[in-house]
């Protein structure tokens, strides 16, 4: 098969990573650089890359980045009108860059989650704000890798943070603070099924488990509840 994996750079580890498995699994591997697509609609609807249109993959394999997001939603979206094989879907894309759509997913697959209030005004804000106990969370929407998420000790605090941020245009999401010991599971998903699965365990005095805030990544093995929760929470 020829697959395509598309990036923004080929030197990430992680599409250099896909690339190589790729190749050794027998495949014809391409990479396909985000920013240089050419979508075209209208007539024969299509995606070009280096003058040939995308069509000629039995699959491709999308790694947006947070800076090409709203780019990749219509390059995806773009994929799935001309009947093309991915392995992320626009929605999933759009849903996954959205901390409030994403927790809006999982409330819909009755999936436990904390209390959360979206503040869209500083009126609402000073209403809002006392429906969540101290210490909280602030999250911006659209923060990765641990940028945006603050925990706030008072409602003074969070008053400060949240008129910063809608200074920035930011909307901001405020978050019931649940202990843990700086740990959280990812799992990967395919299908119906858990295909992997790690523990992300925080550095010392950091309470985000985020890798580029230096958290270190453990392969697990999930009990059935658990798995069963990341396949409804897909």
């Amino acid at each position: 098969m020829k697959i395509g994996v598309i990036s923004k750079k080929p030197t990430y580890w992680s599409t250099k990573a896909i690339l190589m498995s790729i190749r050794e699994h027998g495949h014809e591997p391409e990479f396909v650089k985000t920013d240089e697509v050419r979508l075209v609609v209208a007539g024969t609807d299509d995606a070009v890359f280096n003058g040939k249109s995308l069509r000629s993959h039995d699959i491709l394999i999308p790694r947006i980045g947070r800076s090409m997001t709203d780019f990749g939603k219509m390059l995806l979206r773009q994929l799935e009108l001309m009947g093309i094989r991915t392995t992320l879907a626009s929605d999933g894309l759009i849903t996954a860059r959205n901390k409030f759509l994403a927790l809006q997913s999982l409330r819909q697959a009755r999936i436990p989650i904390p209390r959360s209030i979206l503040l869209a005004s500083r009126p609402n804000f000073v209403e809002a704000a006392h429906l969540v106990r101290y210490p909280a969370v602030l999250k911006i929407l659209s923060g990765t890798q641990g940028i945006g998420v603050m925990r706030v000790k008072s409602l003074e605090e969070t008053a400060s943070i949240v008129d910063t941020l809608k200074f920035f245009g930011e909307v901001v999401c405020l978050q019931e603070y649940i202990p843990n010991p700086g740990v959280d599971i990812r799992a990967l998903v395919v299908g119906d099924r858990v295909v992997g699965s790690m523990k992300r365990v925080a550095a010392h005095n950091e309470w985000r488990a985020n890798i580029h805030l230096g958290a270190k990544g453990v392969a697990i093995e999930l009990s059935d509840h658990a798995k069963d929760v990341a396949v409804r929470a897909s």
